[in-house]
């Protein structure tokens, strides 16, 4: 009799876990993610907030990013305050006389030879450089490590 008890107990433990488990994971499910990068713990933006995405490949390894959306700024100054407000994060820009050039991302420099940083928007190559984007609400910006085509 006491091995049914303790049986009985055990499968309402499992029980009362598995319901935790699954209230924990919906709770959570829509809530979008800022800065899961490196390996860092993902912290959780306000869900009412507008956001920004960004996505950084540099052909080994891919990382995600959501940041606040602020009306009015540029995806050069979304870089900077983002590198600013994060230690896995960061952007090194060379100036030229048409804009500012993204040089390095996260220490990863691209070889100015065969290789640079392409600025996509919303899946496609932008027309402009980053200090020309206006951001919107729900932009999709990535940065791709690409090889120059001879």
């Amino acid at each position: 009799m006491t091995d049914r008890i303790r049986v009985a107990a055990l499968a309402a433990i499992v029980v009362i876990s598995s319901i935790i488990l699954v209230l924990n994971v919906e709770s959570r499910k829509n809530a979008p993610v800022s800065g899961n990068v490196e390996g860092e713990s993902a912290t959780v933006l306000d869900v009412n907030k507008e956001t920004v995405a960004l996505t950084i490949d540099n052909q080994i390894e891919q990382f995600d990013y959501t940041t606040e959306y602020i009306p009015g700024e540029n995806a050069y100054e979304m870089l900077v305050r983002i590198d600013a407000e994060n230690d896995g994060l960061s952007f090194v820009f060379e100036e030229f006389s048409f804009g500012k050039f993204l040089k390095t991302v996260n220490n990863i420099e691209a070889d100015a030879e065969r290789q640079y940083w392409m600025f996509k928007v919303n899946d496609g190559e932008s027309s402009v450089g980053v200090e020309g984007y206006q951001l919107h609400d729900g932009d999709h910006l990535s940065l791709v490590l690409t090889e120059v085509r001879p």
